[in-house]
C-alpha cells in the first residue's frame, strides 16, 4: 500500500471540498495511531475519514486527491481488517459493513477495485504524477487479490486470466514510470517487482488443468523476463536482505508451475537461496500447492506418494521452526513487536507440523502403520506446544492484532487437540 498525501492547513468546520479532505486526513491519521491498540476505535476513525473523503468528492467530482485517498483507504482497511481471519468484524458492534451500509469503509474487493478504476479514469494531477502511479500499483495488487479469492470460489478461467492480464498491464505501466525516474527509490522499485512476481505466481496457481497452465506460462514468459532484467540491471543497488527475498519470490514463482515433484525440490535446494525460515516456509507452501494442483488436474495420488510429500513437508517445517527459534533468541528485550511476530510464526509452524504428522498417521503404508502411535503422539505434542506458546504474554506493547492472532491460533490448536484426546 502506498502512503497518503500530506496534510494541508486544517480548518475547524469543513464546508469546502478541500476542508473535508483535510479533516479526512486528520481522521485517518488518528485511525493509524489507534490501530495497534484498539481496532474498533481505529475503524471508527477510518469510517469518519472515508465519510469526509466522500463529502469532498460530492462537492467536487473531479477532485483526484479525494478519490485517490478514499480508494486507498478502502484497500488499507481490507488488508488490515477484512482479510485477516483472526478479526471477527461481527463482534465490533459499532462497526457497519457494506452489507448493512453502502457507505461503509468495509467493502468487498470488487467494490474497492471499482473505486480504484474510477480514480484512474480521472485526469491525474500534473503536479504529482506519483499519485497516479500509486493508484495503478494498488489496482494491480487488487487484481491479484481478486484472482486468489475468485479461484477459491470456482470462477471460470477466462475471468481469472483477464484479471491477470489487466494486473500485468498496470504493473508494466508502473514499472515503466519508475524506471524512467532517476530519483526512484530502489525499495519502491523492488516492491513493484515482488508484487509482479506474486501476480504471475497467483496466475499459475489459478489454473484448472495443464492446458490452462501452458497458456498462462506462455503469456507471462516475456513479462517475467522483463522483471528479471530489472533485477539484474539494478543488482548492485539491491540490499542483500531484499535480494534474498527476491530470490525466494522468484523461486516460488517457478515452483508454482512445476508438475514434477523432484524438479520442484531441486528448485528449493539451490545453493543461492538464503538459509532462513522464509525460504523453508515458502518451500512448504510450494509443496502443498503442488499436491493441491496435481489432485485438481486429475492425477491419481496414492498413499506412497502422500507419504513422500508429507515427509518432505515435515522436514521443511522442522527446519523453518529451528530457524525461527534461532532468530527469536537473537531478539533484544525491547523488540516487543518482533518477538510477538516470531511467537506467532512458531505457533503456526507447530500447528502445521501437527497436521502433517496426524495426516501421515492415517496413511496405509508400512512406515505409517508401524509409526502410527509415534506420529499421533508427535501431533499431540506439537498442538500442546502451540497452545502453551499462545498463552505467553506478548508484553504491554504487543499490537492488539497480534493478541487476536494468538487467541485465534490457540482455538485452532485446541479444536484439533480435542479430536485426538
Amino acid at each position: 500500500m502506498k502512503s497518503q498525501r500530506s496534510k494541508k492547513t486544517q480548518k475547524s468546520t469543513p464546508t469546502t471540498s478541500e476542508e473535508f479532505w483535510n479533516q479526512a486526513i486528520e481522521d485517518e491519521e488518528s485511525g493509524d495511531r489507534w490501530i495497534s491498540s484498539d481496532l474498533e476505535k481505529s475503524l471508527r476513525f477510518y469510517q469518519r475519514a472515508y465519510n469526509h473523503y466522500n463529502s469532498a468528492i460530492k462537492l467536487d467530482g473531479a477532485y483526484f486527491d479525494a478519490h485517490y485517498n478514499a480508494a486507498r483507504l478502502l484497500f488499507h482497511v481490507y488488508l488490515k481488517f477484512t482479510s485477516q481471519e483472526e478479526i471477527d468484524l461481527s463482534k465490533l458492534e459499532t462497526i457497519s459493513t457494506f452489507e448493512t451500509d453502502p457507505n461503509s469503509v468495509i467493502q468487498p474487493l470488487d467494490k474497492i477495485l471499482i473505486a480504484h478504476q474510477t480514480t484512474l479514469n480521472l485526469p491525474p494531477p500534473a503536479e504529482d504524477l506519483n499519485l497516479y502511479i500509486d493508484i495503478c500499483f494498488n489496482a494491480a495488487v487488487l487484481y491479484t487479490e481478486l484472482i486468489e479469492k475468485a479461484f477459491d470460489e470456482d470462477v471460470d478461467f477466462d475471468t481469472l486470466f483477464n484479471n491477470a492480464t489487466r494486473s500485468e498491464e498496470l504493473f508494466s505501466r508502473v514499472l515503466q514510470t519508475q524506471l524512467a525516474d532517476e530519483n526512484m527509490d530502489i525499495e519502491t522499485l523492488l516492491d513493484t517487482i515482488e508484487s509482479a512476481y506474486k501476480l504471475v505466481q497467483t496466475a499459475y496457481e489459478s489454473t484448472y488443468n495443464e492446458s490452462q497452465l501452458t497458456t498462462v506460462s506462455s503469456h507471462f514468459e516475456e513479462f517475467v523476463s522483463s522483471l528479471d532484467e530489472v533485477v539484474s540491471s539494478n543488482f548492485s543497488k539491491i540490499p542483500s536482505a531484499r535480494m534474498s527475498d527476491l530470490t525466494i519470490s522468484k523461486t516460488s514463482l517457478l515452483a508454482s508451475k512445476c508438475l514434477d515433484f523432484d524438479s520442484l525440490l531441486h528448485l528449493w535446494q539451490d545453493s543461492k537461496l538464503p538459509d532462513n525460515y522464509k525460504r523453508f516456509l515458502q518451500a512448504a507452501d510450494s509443496v502443498q500447492n503442488f499436491v493441491d494442483t496435481v489432485i485438481l488436474y486429475g492425477v491419481q495420488v496414492n498413499d506412497d506418494d502422500k507419504w513422500k510429500y508429507l515427509t518432505t513437508l515435515n522436514g521443511l517445517y522442522k527446519k523453518a521452526q529451528e530457524l525461527i527459534v534461532k532468530e527469536t533468541d537473537l531478539l533484544k528485550p525491547q523488540d516487543a513487536q518482533n518477538f510477538s511476530e516470531y511467537s506467532i510464526l512458531r505457533i503456526s509452524t507447530l500447528i502445521s507440523r501437527a497436521d502433517v504428522d496426524i495426516e501421515r498417521s492415517c496413511l496405509n503404508v508400512p512406515q505409517a502403520i508401524s509409526n502410527k502411535a509415534i506420529l499421533l503422539k508427535n501431533g499431540i505434542t506439537f498442538l500442546k506446544g502451540a497452545i502453551n506458546l499462545s498463552k505467553e504474554s506478548g508484553g504491554l506493547k504487543e499490537p492488539s492484532k497480534d493478541k487476536l492472532t494468538r487467541a485465534f491460533k490457540r482455538k485452532q490448536a485446541e479444536l484439533k487437540l480435542s479430536k485426538l484426546v
